[in-house]
């Protein structure tokens, strides 16, 4: 398997672990390698090899192939739904910032945005539908919609006074993925 790390991902890490004053990296990543190994172990589990695995700004993406559109889409859906699993153990546990992490982690990535696993769900599920042409159209319509309805959150904060940066990050990285194929 090819493995890719990119500069932005290295700046990305370099800058999290420069600013973590409170200790909150380690949950981030605990998160992250959640979410992603079970990608990872759904596409093998269900008959899937990853041919290749990149790190960059954006976050991670696996290249596979031969899977059929129901499996592609059990693989997109592992990841979230191991982020929900997670936060739901992690509370239970009394562990509120892996908790609150992973219920975040979950809740966001099924969003129907194109750079996301909700979005890859949108366009698989169309795929397989027969909707071929309307499929890409329909990801980056719905990854506007999604741009959109995270403004509300960000723009209630920053009325309130609490200057969230990693929600506007967030919003950013819909928005532009609209238009941007990450």
């Amino acid at each position: 398997m090819k493995f890719q790390v990119t500069a932005g991902f290295v700046l990305l890490a370099a800058f999290l672990v420069f600013t973590d004053n409170n200790g909150t990296l380690s949950y981030v990543a605990a998160a992250f390698f959640t979410h992603e190994a079970a990608h990872l172990a759904a596409l093998y589990a269900l008959g899937g090899r990853a041919t290749a695995c990149r790190l960059s700004l954006w976050g991670a993406s696996l290249t596979a192939g031969g899977l059929s559109y129901g499996r592609e889409i059990a693989v997109a859906l592992a990841g979230p739904i191991a982020s929900l699993a997670a936060a739901f153990i992690a509370a239970h546990a009394g562990y509120a910032m892996a908790a609150g992490l992973n219920l975040a982690a979950g809740i966001y990535n099924l969003l129907p945005a194109r750079c996301l696993d909700g979005g890859r769900v949108l366009e698989l599920s169309l795929s397989w539908a027969g909707h071929l042409n309307a499929a890409h159209n329909a990801a980056r319509a719905a990854t506007l919609i999604s741009a959109a309805a995270l403004c509300v959150p960000l723009c209630a904060a920053f009325l309130h006074g609490m200057y969230n940066w990693t929600l506007l990050v967030s919003v950013a990285f819909v928005a532009l993925s609209a238009f941007w194929d990450m």
